[in-house]
Order: structure tokens, then sequence, then C-alpha cells
């Protein structure tokens, strides 16, 4: 296993107050530095995920080569401290896809769907070990189904509906409500059955005891949104063309970000509640999943998100970008304090803050 260097910077005020304006908003003159030590920690490996840990620690999920393994491969996870630059703890686990992964609001659990059924394993993070291992659909073997992508779990969301920890889950067909105090599982919404079976579920986003689900049928796609206490279901966008169509979503805030179109992708943001167009979101020549994916919030309307060329920073409500990296980043994070943790194409992680200081220097320690 070899190493990399990962590099810490921090991304200290954010934000300033306009005492002109009398309201808050986001200071992007000021420069990115460096904050603590640089340190190296694993990854020549291909990190597939990350989340951000309290203490100054970094959960990363990679895959590495693995010829005896069922995929070709194995997956870890592991637990960086930041701070001291080791590796606190690792463990192997069996993924399905990248995006069928959550952490507990708590940061205590970890929830990956495994392949090739419809499962989750639920794992103790601070020990590594394996809580419990939820089966919602067995693999088919009779040769009757369209192939394992048909059943593995595209995603999986971590919740709070009506005072109970939950998971939800989807794959193509099937979306199911885990409660994770009573341990029920049940399917809340099935295409199996469906007359047309064209349709799948695409995308799934919660809030504000809302689930939120894209479907795609063809070339139309619409956002539905259930209201999990009242069971009422609502229609929010609804479009009929290829070229219109929906194909990825993301909740930041209260607005919805809606990645259409495959031959020329460009991504919108639209009201939570009314669907209505606020902003078309101007995206890289080549718009990619990571891209989309990479999309979070800062508050105040700001919006983080990669781009080809680095990391740039939106402003929704003045409709004006800046480039805040200059770099060719993979993968970003942004903590509860806004401190923004990149992932660079050569396997550098760093932590971001601006604190208004041009003079960057980087300190470097061996891996222990």
């Amino acid at each position: 296993m070899k190493h990399t260097l990962v590099i810490i910077w921090t991304l200290a005020t954010l934000c300033s107050v306009n005492n002109a304006c009398g309201t808050s908003s986001l200071n992007f003159a000021q420069a990115p530095r460096l904050l603590g030590s640089a340190v190296t920690v694993l990854q020549d490996e291909d990190i597939r995920f990350m989340h951000s840990l309290p203490n100054n620690r970094l959960l990363t999920i990679y895959k590495e080569s693995d010829q005896d393994a069922v995929l070709g491969y194995k997956t870890t996870c592991a637990i960086i401290d930041l701070g001291a630059g080791n590796i606190l703890r690792s463990f192997e686990v069996n993924t399905g896809y990248d995006s069928a992964i959550a952490v507990s609001s708590d940061n205590e659990q970890l929830y990956i769907g495994t392949f090739p059924d419809s499962g989750i394993k639920a794992w103790d993070i601070e020990t590594g070990e394996l809580l419990d291992t939820l089966v919602l659909q067995e693999p088919v073997v009779d040769g009757d189904d369209n192939g394992d992508n048909d059943i593995t779990l595209q995603q999986v969301l971590y919740c709070t509906i009506n005072n109970d920890h939950c998971l939800i889950a989807h794959n193509f067909k099937t979306c199911w409500i885990v409660n994770l105090r009573t341990g029920e599982r049940s399917k809340f919404f099935d295409l199996n059955n469906d007359q047309d079976q064209d349709q799948i579920i695409r995308d799934l986003a919660f809030h504000d005891g809302c689930l939120l689900m894209l479907l795609l049928h063809n070339d139309s796609s619409r956002i539905q949104a259930f209201n999990l206490t009242t069971n009422a279901a609502t229609t929010i966008l609804n479009t009929e063309s290829h070229d219109n169509q929906i194909l990825r979503m993301n909740i930041i805030g209260d607005s919805i970000i809606a990645k259409r179109g495959e031959d020329t992708p460009s991504t919108m943001v639209h009201n939570l509640i009314t669907g209505e167009t606020l902003d078309q979101f101007i995206a890289p020549a080549e718009e990619s999943e990571d891209v989309f994916h990479s999309i979070q919030s800062l508050g105040n309307d700001h919006y983080i998100f990669l781009n080809e060329n680095g990391v740039r920073i939106w402003s929704l409500r003045e409709d004006e970008y800046w480039d805040f990296l200059d770099e060719a980043i993979k993968m970003l994070v942004v903590t509860a304090d806004k401190t923004i943790i990149t992932l660079g194409e050569d396997g550098a992680i760093k932590r971001w803050s601006f604190a208004g200081d041009d003079d960057i220097s980087l300190e470097a320690m061996s891996l222990q």
C-alpha cells in the first residue's frame, strides 16, 4: 500500500458582515491559507466517498484492486486523524454503488448498500464493528431479472421521520423505508407491477418531512413529493422532452438543483415548493456526474462546486461567480463550520479556509 501527501488547509472566516447594508454576506476577497500542518495519509487507492467527522477527522471509503474479490477489488473504510496525520482505524466493507452510502446524524453509524442484493450493512464508526445487515431484496437467480443493476441499491439516505431515525433506500424499481428504532422495513414505492416497465426511480432526496423522488420514463421525467406524515403526493416538476429531461437532482436549502438534458446538459435551480425556475447554473463545458454532485451550500444563497479547472463559488442572489481554487479537484466536502475539504486528482486531501493572508506555507510530516 502506497501513501500520498495529504495537505491540510482551512477556511476560517468565510462570512463577513456588510455593515453598510446590514446583511450577512460571504467575503471572497480573502485568499485561502494553510491551517495547521500538512500530513501524509494513505491514498494511492481510489477514494470514492468522504465525510467530515468531529475532532478534525475524516471518514473515507476507497477501492483497491483485489483479484480474489468478487468484483475484482475490495472496498475499505478508513478514519483519518487530519491533525496527527495517521489512520485511526480501517475496516473492509462490501459496497454496491458509491451513492448508496449514508452516515447517521450523530456520526456514529455508517450505512452502506451491499452487492449484489438490495441490502444495507450498518457499521460502528468508532470501532469498525459490523452492527447489522438488512436485506431488503434477495438477488434473482432464475435468470428472469434484467441484471444485478436492477436490484442493487442506488442510494441510501439517513433521515428522521416522525421523531424516528430511518433509512430510505432505493434501487431502480423499489423504494424502502427502514425504521432504525423498531427494525420495521416497508416498501414505500414499487414499480415492479407497473404495466410500463420503462419507468425507473432515478434519485431520492429528503427535506423537512417530505420524500422527493425523481422518476424517469423514456424521455420524460417528474419530481414527486411525498409527505411522509400524511402520505399526500404532489408533483413539483414535470418534463416531456429529451433535451429537457431531469437526470439528477440535489436538494440544497429551499431549492432543487436539477441536472437537465444529456446532449446539452444544463443545471437549473427551482423553488422547492412551487417548482418555479429561479436561475440557470453555469456548468462546465462537459458537465459530469462528479461536478453535479459536488454542488453544496455555503449559506446565504452561495454555492460551491467543482469546475473542470478547479473549484468555483456561485452567488444565486447576485448571479456572480468566483474562482476559489485553480487546481484539478475530484471531490469536495463542506463541513458544518464551512471548512472546505477537497480531494485532488493526485490523491491529496486539503482543508481550506479564507483568512486574509496571501502568504501560504506548507509543512509535511510522515505517516506514523
